[in-house]
């Protein structure tokens, strides 16, 4: 059975930078996740990269190893 990856957007402190972030898993785009959502990305279990995007700024890679049936939750502040 699949893991999955759970990634929130959700501000954090006066700085806020609204509209909707792209989900790159393992070098492709999974997805996109609007501010104080939720998304939840099936993915194989095994060692995967994640960034985030949005129109001018990415976050750096993020490596993250997935079990079987695991959920691995990250959140993007900003």
């Amino acid at each position: 059975m699949p893991a999955a990856l759970k990634l929130t957007h959700k501000a954090i402190g006066a700085e806020v930078r609204s509209g909707t972030y792209d989900v790159v898993v393992d070098g492709e785009r999974a997805g996109s996740v609007e501010m104080n959502h939720t998304i939840e990305i099936p993915v194989e279990p095994g060692r995967h990269t994640l960034q985030v995007r949005n129109r001018r700024n990415s976050s750096s890679t993020q490596t993250f190893d997935a079990a079987e049936e695991e959920i691995v939750a990250f959140r993007a502040r900003r």
